[in-house]
């Protein structure tokens, strides 16, 4: 696999984004999670949420990290969802779960209770990658 075929998220803009980002700040109130993004290519991301605030954001993982969430599907449909005008079905991650191939999964009481938080991190996700406005 080409580094270019990788699925590329810019983990520390995304971090300090999400941390400055006043809706997520309201959405994640109270929120404590591990967050596993993934392609079926095996790329792989890991956010940690504590009280409300992302700690960490990395690429990859030291193979000792377990998730609460996961949040994955095939890299065409994570570029998709990524563009800064998604295509149909692709402007969330619930839709894209329905029609695109992708999971969403793990602790599902803390994934539908702070779906809101995750919708602001994918927003966020959009604006590093793309330079818009979220």
């Amino acid at each position: 696999m080409s580094d270019k075929d990788q699925l590329v998220i810019p983990v520390k803009a995304v971090r300090d984004g999400v941390n400055k980002d006043p809706e997520f700040a309201i959405a994640a109130r109270f929120w404590n999670a591990r967050i596993r993004f993934y392609s079926n290519e095996a790329d792989e991301y890991f956010m940690e949420i504590r009280d409300g605030r992302v700690v960490d954001f990395q690429q990859g993982s030291d193979g000792y990290k377990s998730s609460t969430i996961y949040v994955g599907g095939p890299r065409e449909t994570w570029r998709d969802i990524l563009k800064p005008a998604p295509a149909r079905f692709c402007n969330d991650f619930f839709p894209a779960a329905i029609h695109r191939g992708m999971r969403l999964g793990g602790d599902l009481s803390s994934l539908y209770a702070y779906y809101s938080a995750l919708q602001r991190i994918l927003a966020v996700m959009r604006q590093e990658i793309n330079g818009v406005k979220a």
